[in-house]
């Protein structure tokens, strides 16, 4: 299979995971927002304010605020009010004061969706970096299949933009431990750091670090222990 025939399926797939994913946001019959995505919609205000602590002030356990939380406010903002509100019965009042649109929420899952499909044009590159062709393309397909992929793809939380940031982080670390290579190591350094604003658990990627280095040099470490060249080790 040639390079242009597999950026078309992939693109293809893509696509027709993001019209999945999209469909049931603008039907008649519409599905209802979590129960925590205005405050994470809330959040995204808050952050963009500049006064993010106002938010803390008012709620203690809005304190830390994930940074990620502003992408879905900032991608809703392009789309007119008067135009997206006949879209979505409904409006909420935030912290802040100020009436939205249910709408605005809505439109500002496309944010979570767009991560999702950058994270399933990695599943697939990784797939097929490891075991082939094929494999990438079963794995691209588990994925946007995954009836738990669609429906957090949907949602103005942070899970996706965790999964992705990590995935992609761990990505360019073991490209960085089997490659080498600045451009590696550069990679994986601004992905850690993407991963640690989408969600404040994202530093266990250092455990999962710490576990591929283990995993890459284990056998070498072996080595150098039995014949007691304990330098080389450091």
């Amino acid at each position: 299979m040639n390079k242009y025939k597999q950026i078309f399926l992939v693109g293809y797939l893509c696509f027709f995971f993001f019209i999945l994913s999209i469909t049931s946001l603008f039907l008649p019959l519409q599905e209802s927002l979590t129960y925590d995505e205005p405050s994470k919609f809330e959040d995204g205000l808050a952050i963009l304010s500049g006064k993010p602590s106002e938010r803390g002030e008012i709620d203690l356990n809005k304190r830390n605020l994930a940074p990620i939380s502003a992408l879905n406010v900032l991608i809703s903002k392009p789309f007119p009010e008067p135009i997206i509100s006949k879209l979505a019965e409904g409006k909420i009042e935030f912290y802040d004061g100020r009436t939205y649109p249910y709408s605005k929420i809505y439109f500002s899952k496309l944010a979570t969706l767009f991560a999702s499909v950058i994270l399933a044009i990695y599943v697939f590159c990784w797939g097929r970096q490891l075991y082939g062709i094929q494999a990438g393309f079963l794995a691209l397909s588990l994925y946007i299949l995954d009836p738990n992929i669609i429906a957090h793809s949907r949602l103005v939380t942070q899970d996706i933009f965790s999964a992705c940031s990590i995935f992609i982080a761990t990505y360019y670390f073991w490209n960085f431990l089997k490659f080498g290579g600045h451009k590696n190591a550069v990679l994986s350094m601004i992905t850690f750091g993407i991963a640690q604003i989408t969600r404040y658990s994202s530093i266990y990627l250092v455990v999962i670090y710490f576990a591929l280095v283990i995993g890459f040099y284990s056998s070498t470490v072996v080595k150098l222990i039995k014949i007691r060249n304990f330098k080389s080790i450091f």
